[in-house]
């Protein structure tokens, strides 16, 4: 089973330069995991 396509609007900071985007995990996960650009 596929899941439905999402289409979400993302802005990259300059002090979150080089992060990934949001993105599974693993196969059949059930959210998307993110990444923080703590300062």
């Amino acid at each position: 089973m596929t899941a439905p396509t999402r289409t979400i609007a993302v802005r990259r900071l300059p002090h979150g330069e080089g992060l990934d985007l949001p993105a599974y995990a693993t196969e059949g996960a059930a959210g998307m995991d993110l990444l923080a650009a703590v300062t």
